[in-house]
């Protein structure tokens, strides 16, 4: 398989990830604030105390800090890229369909957490952020890029 093929696959499946965690964590902070955890069934069915949940907030920012670093380490190519783009996108545009049945009939965690990521704000960032990035690379003509127009030169230097 090619190196390009396997970086579309690689930001595939990265994409995939990135969307079902962070569904994950919003619908785990969503039941802790109610007094409940969610089970794999997506039945509410271990009962605490209601709190907010401190510490998936800080898991949500560093799953988004490393997360970020990661694209900009493993997705360089265009392709790639377009793929991402494309997994965030039909996320979000799935979850915009069946928000409202996958919460009135609570189907199981893996469909709650899916659309729940598609439909966080989370998810919009990251549509922002690679459409900025696909923007940013128009100037390079070599087929990668870090992201940056002109760091990809042998010389190192900043145009």
């Amino acid at each position: 398989m090619p190196a390009k093929k396997i970086k579309i696959v690689w930001g595939i499946v990265l994409a995939l990830a990135a969307v079902f965690i962070i569904g994950y964590t919003t619908v785990q902070t969503q039941g802790m604030i109610q007094g409940y955890l969610v089970d794999v069934s997506g039945l509410p069915n271990i009962v605490i105390a209601k709190r907010f949940p401190w510490e998936l907030q800080i898991a949500a920012v560093l799953f988004g800090l490393a997360g970020i670093a990661i694209y900009r380490k493993a997705i360089d190519t265009r392709p790639a890229r377009i793929a991402v783009l494309a997994v965030f996108v039909l996320a979000a545009v799935i979850a915009a369909v069946f928000f409202v049945p996958v919460q009135s009939t609570r189907t199981n965690l893996f469909v709650i957490a899916f659309v729940g990521g598609g439909a966080s704000s989370f998810n919009l960032a990251l549509i922002a952020a690679v459409l900025a990035d696909l923007i940013f690379e128009k100037g390079n003509t070599n087929g990668t890029t870090n992201g940056r127009p002109g760091h990809d030169r042998e010389d190192h230097t900043v145009e």
